[in-house]
């Protein structure tokens, strides 16, 4: 029995270890919210499925090597620096969705975009660029730090005036659902420390059934 509870002290210990060497940094993973504008920011054809000050939610994975400290301004951070984006699916990465079935992911980011931004190491938004089609018309969805709007296209180019606006809740503050992210698994794993405390409670377990044996024996 002794022998068997010290195996597993030795295998979870070991598999914490292989966890955390694995991968060249440390990730979190964390939910955004936000709201379209006013029903007049909100235009046709989109007024057929989004309504003016409706909720616009989305995830993303951060670096935790990455963030910037404080003082460090503006800083974007793009998803292509992590190390271990290949490891990390597209929509885990980041996804934005607007309502209606405007869901965008960061398999939609046009080149050159795609970024965390910081503004003195806190949350602050995306960069983030995307065309796509709606109802057979090209459109263009930008979003910068924490505003977001979408424009028609002509030949090509994005025009200036905006079919949807609206805003991001910027700030840690407003980051929900935070929690360890391990690149090739679901987006929720235990924190460090509750995988440590598991530890020791089965480090706890075998040493009682150790103490046990010992009074038992003849």
């Amino acid at each position: 029995m002794k022998f068997i509870a010290r195996g597993i002290t030795v295998a979870l210990l070991f598999a914490l270890v292989a966890s955390s060497a694995s991968f060249a940094d440390t990730y979190h993973s964390a939910a955004f919210s936000g709201q379209l504008g006013s029903s007049p920011n909100i235009k046709s054809p989109f007024n057929s499925v989004l309504s003016g000050g409706g909720a616009v939610s989305g995830n993303f994975v951060y670096d935790d090597q990455l963030t910037p400290p404080a003082a460090s301004g503006f800083v974007n951070v793009f998803f292509s620096s992590f190390p271990d984006i290949a490891s990390i699916p597209e929509s885990t990465a980041f996804t934005l969705d607007l309502g209606g079935g405007l869901v965008f992911t960061l398999a939609d980011a046009l080149p050159g975009s795609g970024a965390i931004q910081y503004n003195n190491g806190n949350f602050n938004g995306f960069s983030f660029v995307s065309d796509f089609m709606f109802q057979s018309n090209p459109y263009e969805l930008t979003v910068s730090g924490g505003t977001f709007n979408v424009v028609a296209v002509v030949n090509g180019y994005p025009q200036f005036s905006n079919f949807v606006s609206g805003t991001l809740n910027i700030g840690n503050n407003n980051l929900t659902s935070t929690s360890v992210y391990v690149p090739g698994t679901s987006p929720s794993v235990p924190e460090p420390s509750s995988l440590l405390l598991f530890g020791a409670g089965i480090a706890a377990l075998a040493g009682a059934l150790k103490r046990k044996l010992r009074q038992s024996a003849p």
